[in-house]
């Protein structure tokens, strides 16, 4: 397997939608097109189209400065790595500990 070199040059950030659809982003788009050229009726297809366009004009309004977990690639992998690390130490806490503790508040 060919190896490539980590760039420092290239900073990337990662957000939620590209962290949660990755290159399926794609895919997920000609599924989502597929779906509604099905639609016969009028109505729905308006109310889907207008659903979307609202949606696009939030996202366009957002402001992602403040948005929680945006990191770069490099620091993205930085917090891997010490997450690994400190599992490896056994620092962490499991899913059970983890589900008492959600459900005790």
């Amino acid at each position: 397997m060919k190896k490539y070199p980590d760039s420092e040059e290239q900073k990337q950030t990662v957000n939620e939608p590209t962290a949660t659809y990755g290159l399926d982003l794609n895919r997920l788009k000609v599924e989502t097109v597929q779906s509604v050229m099905q639609i016969e009726n009028p109505r729905i297809v308006q109310e889907i189209r207008d659903y979307a366009l609202r949606l696009m004009q939030e996202e366009e309004e957002y402001d992602y400065r403040n948005a929680p977990c945006q990191f770069t690639v490099e620091e993205l992998k930085e917090e891997l790595r010490k997450s690994r690390e400190e599992s490896r130490l056994g620092l962490g806490i499991s899913n059970e500990e983890m589900m008492r503790r959600k459900f005790l508040h």
